[in-house]
């Protein structure tokens, strides 16, 4: 089983090690793209939730419904789904964070397994931090300019009355 969220059209990004993504999302769609891989040939059943963390709205569709899936052999399965938001009351000037379910039925002996990924979604999402090389030439630019000032001497101009 495999799930996998990106902006439609862009590459994935990369985790920042928690297993969370963060996009500055705006008003661009996001897609996912999931897999299975149904080795055992067993009739298997699926859900897709998706999930406001911050409301806990959430909307669900099924993954195998006609169309939904791209079967490649008896045994795999795959798609790409492009998400809509708005079910679960997504609002691009609200940073929030939602969750993806994958959950899969009835594959080999376990009963039921599921994927999720989390993702923090909003204008600001992506912080204003700046990068660490735009720190060094920043403190560097100031530390400059300080030592200029300073070295620079005062003329001293003396008038005699």
């Amino acid at each position: 089983m495999y799930l996998r969220m990106h902006q439609t059209y862009q590459p994935a990004p990369a985790s920042d090690g928690s297993g969370v993504y963060s996009f500055a999302l705006g008003t661009d769609p996001m897609s996912f793209d999931w897999g299975v891989d149904n080795d055992s040939q067993s009739n298997i059943t699926g859900l897709i939730t998706m999930t406001n963390i911050g409301t806990g709205s959430s909307l669900s569709y099924d993954p195998f419904f006609t169309g939904n899936d791209n079967e490649l052999m008896d045994s795999s399965t795959q798609n790409s789904f492009r998400l809509n938001w708005g079910g679960i009351g997504f609002d691009p000037g609200v940073d929030d964070t939602y969750r993806v379910d994958l959950t899969i039925n009835g594959l080999g002996s376990d009963t039921s397994r599921t994927l999720s990924v989390f993702a923090k979604l909003g204008d600001g999402a992506m912080g204003a931090v700046p990068e660490p090389a735009t720190w060094a030439l920043m403190i560097l630019g100031f530390g400059f300019i300080g030592g200029i000032q300073r070295k620079t001497r005062q003329k001293v101009k003396l008038t005699y009355a």
